[in-house]
């Protein structure tokens, strides 16, 4: 399939709940059932994180077809509920444009396996075991772990090599942070730090003061579900590319991409994730971290029809990477 060079990221992650099954924490892929729904979310902004609410979001089958479709809300996230019964290479996409018509475009490919019946765990820690071909319910111990926020229990020896990754890439992340805002307790030191409104600095002590502990404590306890109860974000961050949703390391470069400069969307240069499958990122709030220690911030989601003016219901904010 040929495709144009992505100008948008997906942000592909596991859906706010341990009711229903979400991408496999050893694989990265949906699960093919006839019955059951996969849950997922996807956020869409440009590559400097330019957000985007009622963007439409479609799903679409390993033959092409439509099968569903969900627009972005007010922090320019899609949510899917939907059965996905045949196993293969199925495709994410989303086009936005801005009221000149200039449009961006974003995709990804998302695996779907059949597991012939085979116990798995998802990315919110839950695990799943087939009852009569499908997946109905999570296992009771990690229904307990997820309300007492105990730890993730791997039910292969690649989930637990995945979740050792995620554990390490957690503490890299805190250490980032630390090493970044460390001993900062007032709006100067942040301001020296990190170039953004007072508003946004003010945001960025807060959130440094909650997530370390938050991703320390995660780590720690080698629970994944912690993040959720925390209001913490777990997803792989994409600009789509030639191979299926993984996982890897955050690497970044020089690009040119689309900003929002109140009027409609306008192409600059700046220090970006780089093209691949997906690298682990957590979000706190308008905060997304990567395991290096960088960061950016988006505040909120511009329309997708008509990109709306900051200072509205719906404002933007411009990446800052350490």
């Amino acid at each position: 399939m040929q495709r144009p060079e992505a100008s948008l990221q997906l942000s592909v992650g596991p859906a706010k709940t341990i009711d229903d099954p979400t991408i496999g924490l050893g694989d990265t892929s949906l699960t093919a059932d006839t019955t059951r729904k996969m849950a997922f979310d996807v956020q869409v902004a440009t590559l400097a994180d330019v957000g985007f609410k009622n963007a439409k979001v479609e799903l679409r089958d390993p033959d092409g077809q439509s099968v569903d479709a969900s627009s972005t809300d007010d922090d320019g996230i899609a949510h899917f509920k939907t059965v996905l019964p045949q196993p293969g290479t199925w495709h994410l996409g989303v086009i936005v444009e801005d009221a000149d018509r200039d449009a961006a475009i974003g995709y990804e490919d998302v695996k779907v396996v059949n597991r012939k019946g085979a116990t798995f765990t998802d990315l919110n820690g839950a695990g799943w075991a087939a009852q009569n071909g499908h997946y109905r319910n999570p296992t009771p111990a990690s229904v307990r772990a997820a309300k007492t926020g105990g730890p993730v229990h791997p039910l292969s020896k690649t989930e637990g090599q995945q979740l050792d990754s995620i554990v390490g890439e957690l503490n890299r992340m805190a250490a980032g942070m630390l090493s970044l805002f460390g001993g900062c307790h007032d709006l100067a030191c942040v301001a020296a730090r990190f170039q953004g409104t007072p508003a946004q600095q003010q945001s960025a002590l807060t959130a440094f003061q909650d997530i370390v502990i938050e991703l320390q404590t995660a780590a720690g306890r080698r629970c994944l579900q912690c993040l959720e109860r925390y209001g913490d974000v777990l997803s792989l961050v994409t600009v789509g590319g030639n191979g299926a949703l993984g996982y890897a390391p955050a690497s970044f470069t020089d690009a040119g991409v689309f900003t929002f400069d109140g009027k409609g969307l306008k192409s600059t240069t700046e220090k970006l994730l780089d093209p691949h499958a997906g690298a682990l990122a957590v979000t706190k709030g308008q905060f997304r971290i990567f395991a290096d220690g960088a960061f950016s911030t988006s505040r909120a989601a511009a329309t997708s029809s008509a990109p709306t003016a900051p200072g509205s219901s719906a404002t933007t904010a411009r990446t800052t990477r350490r």
